[in-house]
């Protein structure tokens, strides 16, 4: 996976309006792929990956959008494995 994250549009419809320019930015973190090392799939573990998916995106994006996934430092790393 490559995570890619958008913001700073949330104001882009009052600024066209009053043909304002709207700053808008997207960024790319490291790639990424999800494995579960043998483990059995549980609602339990697949939440975790997503958790662990939404963690990395959250840290690509400034404090105030992170929103549930402020907590980088509870984020693990336990199904992640990172591309060179």
């Amino acid at each position: 996976m490559l995570p890619v994250v958008h913001y700073g549009s949330e104001n882009y419809q009052e600024n066209l309006k009053r043909l304002r320019r709207t700053d808008m930015h997207y960024v790319v973190g490291k790639p990424f792929r999800v494995n579960a090392g043998g483990e059995r799939f549980t609602r339990a573990i697949r939440q975790q990956m997503l958790d662990e998916v939404m963690f990395q995106m959250a840290g690509l994006l400034p404090a105030q959008y992170r929103g549930a996934y402020a907590d980088l430092k509870a984020a693990s790393h336990k199904y992640l494995v990172f591309e060179e």
